[in-house]
């Protein structure tokens, strides 16, 4: 299915600050993780580590939930089908059309408060140890709405 309101999605994406990602664990056992993320280029991007990358390694297929609102008459949302790509290194980071042009900056400005040290300035987080970046591509969008 396709959204109906590309205009609700772009909203949706660009005012929430968290999304969820389903990812298939071992034994089929299913991983719901609260990531940071950011919209650049029709793709979601999130910086990670942990069972989330384990588990796309095996099985890149995922679903994303982003809602916004807190009681249930303000909610709306978009579940997102995809595939997610791990970018393995730095020379998988540059290659990537968006993070570095977009990406890093945009990132860095939208978690500014609260953030801790550095908030509001570029992000520059790269492949280390267990940590890498994700990049997020939807097959599908399926949007709602309790307004």
């Amino acid at each position: 299915m396709e959204l109906a309101n590309d205009i609700a999605f772009n909203q949706i994406v660009s005012t929430a600050w968290t999304l969820r990602i389903a990812t298939r664990g071992p034994g089929d056992r299913l991983n719901l993780t609260p990531l940071w993320f950011y919209w650049a280029g029709g793709r979601f991007y999130a910086f990670t580590r942990g069972q989330k990358l384990a588990n796309l390694r095996r099985d890149p297929n995922c679903t994303v939930t982003i809602d916004v609102g807190e009681r249930y008459p303000e909610l709306h949302g978009a579940m997102v089908h995809a595939t997610a790509k791990i970018l393995g290194n730095a020379e998988a980071e540059r290659q990537d059309d968006h993070l570095d042009s977009i990406v890093r900056d945009g990132m860095g400005a939208k978690y500014a408060t609260g953030a801790g040290p550095g908030a509001g300035s570029r992000n520059e987080s790269t492949a280390f140890r267990d940590w890498r970046w994700i990049v997020i591509e939807p097959l599908a969008k399926i949007s709602w709405d309790n307004r």
